[in-house]
């Protein structure tokens, strides 16, 4: 159980911070390609401006400047090879009203004839005043001038190194701070574990010895009331010996329960697996419980399929169907049958035990196998019923323990049913 919530603290420290890192690493790689964008941008507006005053290029467009970007797309009408290429810094046209370039400039810069008529179709195409064409991977903007529509052509090489190295880098940022914070995070959960571990072996090792100490004075009482019994003859002491009897069963069967659950939390019980014919199991515990059915004017009626087997813990799962039996005779109305039901269909066993009567409330479901919990909170501890909210908590770590599961479903029209699978 500790281990439980120390996994989980870890698990959830982790996911915030992968969280956190993972949208720090997308701003820098979003601002990383807003920057390079914008220096596109701005080298396409130069182009225009110089195409469009016809100034000296040259001051501001050099050619040391020199990417290259290879073609290997198809588009429109185009194949476009690997010859095809831009390399430098822009190429800029100027077309007519019907898209046909009129004049090139070329700012220490070459694109293929081929490609460069696919890009204009593509740039008018799109009714935008800037993109990107990814058939030939180059951006682009247009601008109408006097003498007709200008359009600037610019590979995206930076672009695309800028972002490559960012998220490369930002990835094995994000991967070592994991790690580092992986490691933190494991000491600070068995730092803050710690005490809770402290309190949680106090606990059981209380439970565990206080019930050991409890059991042989109630033993003793247990004994004492059989012999007073057997001595008084009064009506009235008897009634009194009884009753004292009585209050100390029900001690010893909490004793006993806190025992088994204060061994269980300590790893004590063992799984002895072997063959274990089920369906005899669930008959025999079912005559079990006949007579107490009987008194309290309830059927106990079965539909077991015979012979069904099961590599399991006799003794832990005949400890199961007394607890699921003991609670539906407990909470059955007068004159109502409990249900037991077994079958075996694709290598599972089911075993469903209902009984019509007490219906538990859906906010209450969740908590039905918590410890110490009742579901009617109108039984006390002075009633006849009264349990100590125990029994279906012992029945659920038995079930856990046998890799099988427990759920329990209540509702008016169909009564309560808890169903058990292996």
């Amino acid at each position: 159980m500790l281990g439980k919530l120390k996994l989980r603290m870890v698990l959830i420290n982790m996911v915030l911070v992968g969280v956190i890192l993972l949208l720090v690493s997308g701003i820098a790689i979003g601002l990383v390609y807003r920057l390079e964008q914008r220096k596109i941008n701005d080298r396409l507006s130069k182009a225009i401006y110089f195409f469009e005053t016809n100034s000296d290029y040259r001051r501001d467009f050099g050619d040391s400047f020199t990417p290259t970007l290879p073609f290997d797309g198809i588009g429109g009408d185009i194949q476009l090879n690997r010859s095809d290429f831009i390399n430098g810094t822009a190429v800029a046209v100027l077309l007519d009203s019907n898209g046909d370039i009129l004049v090139k400039t070329e700012f220490s810069a070459k694109m293929s004839q081929e490609a460069l008529d696919f890009s204009v179709k593509k740039a008018l195409a799109s009714g935008k005043d800037t993109g990107y064409i990814s058939e030939v991977r180059v951006n682009y903007m247009r601008r109408q001038l006097e003498a007709g529509m200008c359009v600037a052509f610019t590979d995206r090489t930076d672009l695309n190194s800028s972002v490559r190295t960012t998220s490369l880098m930002c990835g094995i940022m994000t991967l070592a701070l994991l790690l580092i914070f992986l490691a933190v995070s494991v000491i600070l959960a068995n730092l803050a574990v710690k005490p809770v571990k402290e309190a949680w072996e106090t606990r059981k090792q209380f439970i565990a010895d206080a019930s050991h100490e409890l059991k042989t004075p109630v033993t003793v009482i247990l004994a004492n009331s059989d012999i007073l019994g057997a001595k008084t003859t009064g009506p009235e002491m008897k009634q009194w010996v009884e009753s004292t009897r009585d209050e100390a069963e029900k001690m010893q069967k909490l004793l006993e329960q806190m025992l088994y659950l204060a061994k269980s939390d300590a790893d004590g019980y063992k799984v002895v697996t072997g063959d274990v014919n089920v369906s005899e199991l669930a008959e025999e515990k079912c005559l079990c419980f006949e007579p107490v059915a009987f008194e309290r004017n309830v059927e106990i009626s079965t539909a077991i399929m015979p012979d069904v087997h099961l590599n399991t813990d006799g003794t832990m799962l005949e400890r199961v169907f007394s607890v699921l039996l003991d609670n539906a005779v407990k909470h059955a109305a007068p004159g109502s049958a409990i249900k037991v039901t077994l079958g075996k269909m694709d290598k599972k066993v089911d075993i469903f035990v209902n009984n019509v009567g007490d219906v538990i409330a859906p906010e209450d479901l969740p908590h039905i196998f918590d410890r110490f919990f009742k579901a009617d909170k109108s039984r006390t501890q002075d009633s006849a019923d009264s349990g100590f909210g125990l029994g279906l908590s012992i029945a659920h770590d038995i079930v856990e323990k046998l890799n099988g599961t427990i759920t329990a479903t209540s509702s008016p029209e169909y009564g309560t049913t808890f169903r058990v699978t292996f």
